[in-house]
């Protein structure tokens, strides 16, 4: 888990090439001394080398986009175990199988503090969605939801459905994956140069999409549309590869457009591309929030799109939209702009492109990081933490601590019943037995007592006078809960121990006595650990275990004792005394009955 006010993250995803798209915020996760790995199904060459040169830990997953791949359910085996190992602190996951399979798998680490996000690029059920897909995949995301700390949609439709019928402990808004503007610019190559390059003429009309070759992307509905304008001037530039590559390729031969349409594969000059094409054309079925159209939008070239969500986000005027899947549509909005000539398309869309690039703000890539930080800051469990690093330095330089090692913290009289003194023996026997974990372990107690002298002279018996404070009375018992790793309850007895719940509301694991009081509050495996009072051995234990490996119960611990807090209380007692009350009434009016009828029958 965390150090500091370090994160340990996790990020998810079914292909490795998804992972292109957060290498600046993670390039900036990383630079804060923050750690990342990477678990996908990837091959060596889609996963960015920079990665491995940042040092982060990749992981190879054998999940599939299809839901009944059997790899899905191996995958979900291998992020439990890894999950269950690291203890990360956020587990972020992208694309609906691999999303499905992680937070099944985290299910379990979720108790101990790590927190689930999910960024959901366009669900795939959504208005106008096949029923196929509303019966698959809006069961699944429904139930995932109840896993879900942090899901993060990218385009209104989704956060609306989102934020109404799904359960996730926080739905967000991040416009996108983010876009560097500064790249995609206007004038940034030779337009004339790069057409001549790709072989267009000053008189011909160049036309251009972006995306993978497959049905999704809907490339086909545009080539039908370029042989109904029957106008030899159009030329249709696709990039991009896939699976259609072939069908494509048939469908331009039979509709007589082999010099016309000209599938280009995988391009890495999409903005001198932009800049150079008369307009973008971005047909796609279905879409979160696409980035090909901000980056035609970011290079002020002209657009047209299918109507559907994340484009209507990008490009809102009706005038510029088709339905996908109709070809009358396209051709029309292409043969209203085309006929009135190549010069004049930029013209009659000059108020839309500076329409488009000024909405377009809101999705750059600073600003998108910006919203993501804060979402990790906040529900990430970052809140605070340079204030607690701060505080911890401060009391370890003050107390003489190292660096790195792990503090022990009880608060309490210094008596027989408070019984510190357990935890003292329980150290000495460490320091004989385990020196290597001795060597890492302090103990602060806060309070004072007539038991003092005592408590000192067991601490030197023990020979643990280096690894044992007595910090007197303190004022600022918060302030240390919030620096120290591990708080400490040995008592003999206890009503409902307030400071015990104090650690508990600072998200502090805890090791209590196994009594009345303590029970309330620590209840199982996942609140903390309850040992006998008398139980050396059994203290000596539970400190090991909780030393090496603190699963984040203190996180649990936070959630039990809300119900303890002081407005429940108070709620409560409001409420019986209300009952009370009318209790109270119900006797008067009976008493009150009695002595009419007695006076009656007199």
């Amino acid at each position: 888990m965390q150090t500091g006010n370090r994160l340990k993250i996790l990020y998810v995803t079914t292909v490795g090439g998804t992972m292109g798209f957060f290498k600046n915020f993670i390039k900036e996760l990383l630079e804060h001394g923050n750690r990342v790995d990477i678990a996908c199904n990837y091959e060596e060459s889609e996963v960015p080398e920079c990665y491995r040169e940042w040092g982060c830990h990749i992981y190879h997953l054998p999940c599939s986009r299809t839901p009944s791949d059997k790899g899905n359910l191996t995958a979900a085996r291998k992020l439990w175990k890894l999950t269950k190992m690291q203890r990360y602190d956020i587990v972020h996951c992208h694309t609906p199988v691999a999303a499905f399979c992680t937070r099944v798998a985290c299910m379990e680490v979720r108790h101990y503090g790590t927190r689930v996000f999910y960024t959901a690029h366009g669900f795939h059920f959504y208005n106008g969605a096949p029923l196929k897909n509303w019966l698959l995949y809006y069961p699944a995301e429904w139930l995932c939801s109840w896993w879900t700390d942090v899901l993060i949609t990218i385009n209104q439709e989704d956060y609306r459905r989102a934020k109404k019928h799904f359960h996730a402990k926080k739905v967000a808004y991040v416009p996108g994956v983010g876009i560097d503007t500064r790249k995609f610019q206007n004038g940034l190559c030779d337009r004339k140069q790069k057409r001549k390059e790709l072989g267009v003429k000053e008189t011909d009309i160049m036309l251009l999409s972006v995306g993978e070759l497959c049905e999704r992307k809907n490339h086909g509905i545009v080539i039908r549309a370029i042989a109904k304008l029957n106008n030899p001037n159009v030329k249709y530039f696709i990039c991009g590869q896939g699976k259609l590559e072939a069908h494509l390729k048939r469908l331009a031969s039979e509709l007589g457009l082999l010099g016309q349409v000209e599938l280009m594969g995988f391009r890495d000059d999409i903005s001198e591309l932009c800049q150079a094409a008369d307009l973008f054309v971005f047909p796609s079925l279905q879409e979160g929030l696409p980035v090909a159209l901000m980056e035609a939008v970011a290079c002020k070239t002209p657009v047209i799109c299918s109507r559907i969500r994340g484009n209507i986000e990008l490009v809102p005027e009706n005038y510029l939209h088709f339905e996908p899947q109709n070809t009358e549509g396209v051709t029309e909005i292409l043969d209203n702009l085309i006929r009135k000539g190549v010069n004049k398309i930029p013209a009659l869309l000059m108020e839309s492109i500076d329409n488009h690039y000024k909405c377009l703000q809101k999705f750059d890539l600073a600003a998108v990081d910006c919203k993501l930080k804060k979402l990790y800051k906040v529900q990430g469990g970052g809140y605070k933490r340079l204030e607690v690093f701060t505080t911890r330095k401060r009391i370890e330089t003050e107390l003489m601590i190292p660096d790195n090692r792990v503090i022990l913290f009880s608060a309490g009289e210094l008596n027989e019943n408070k019984n510190h003194k357990i935890i003292v023996q329980a150290l000495g026997m460490i320091k004989k037995q385990r020196p290597d974990i001795y060597q890492k372990l302090y103990y602060l107690i806060a309070g004072e007592g007539r038991n003092r002298a005592v408590l000192e002279g067991i601490v030197r018996e023990n020979g643990v006078e280096s690894h044992v404070r007595l910090l007197g009375f303190v004022d600022n018992i918060a302030e240390l809960m919030s620096a120290v790793d591990i708080f400490l309850l040995p008592s003999r007895r206890e009503g409902l121990n307030v400071s015990l719940m104090e650690a508990m509301a600072s998200g502090l694991p805890c090791i209590v006595s196994d009594i009345r009081g303590n029970r309330d509050l620590i209840r199982g495996r996942r609140s903390g650990k309850r040992v006998g009072s008398g139980d050396i051995r059994g203290w000596l234990d539970a400190v090991l275990e909780l030393t090496e490996d603190r699963q984040g119960e203190g996180l649990y611990n936070m959630q039990v004792v809300s119900k303890f807090s002081e407005k429940t209380v108070r709620n409560r007692m409001k409420r019986l005394y209300a009952q009370g009350n009318k209790k109270e009434k119900k006797v008067c009016l009976c008493l009150r009955k009695l002595s009419l009828e007695k006076k009656i029958y007199l």
